[in-house]
């Protein structure tokens, strides 16, 4: 499976379309963004395009699943 690139980069608003179970609000994204962009930014899942930012999705995705799983996991940690 080919990784995806600058290329493949969507708006936030796009990506908020193709996903629209994946945030409880259409500003999900955005406020993604602001809370973690050092680490999406880190993980390639998101970019600066002529003064926008931009989701590549793959990425994103993995960067925010890997987010959730280790909320999850201390959680659990917490209520043992």
């Amino acid at each position: 499976m080919e990784e995806e690139t600058i290329l493949d980069a969507i708006s936030p608003e796009e990506f908020q379309a193709r996903f629209p179970g994946l945030y409880g609000s259409s500003n999900g994204v955005r406020w993604e963004m602001r809370q973690n962009r050092t680490a999406l930014i880190e993980a390639g899942a998101i970019v600066l395009l002529a003064g926008r930012w931009k989701v590549i999705p793959k990425p994103y995705l993995r960067c925010v699943t890997a987010k959730a799983k280790a909320a999850a996991q201390a959680r659990l940690k917490a209520a043992a």
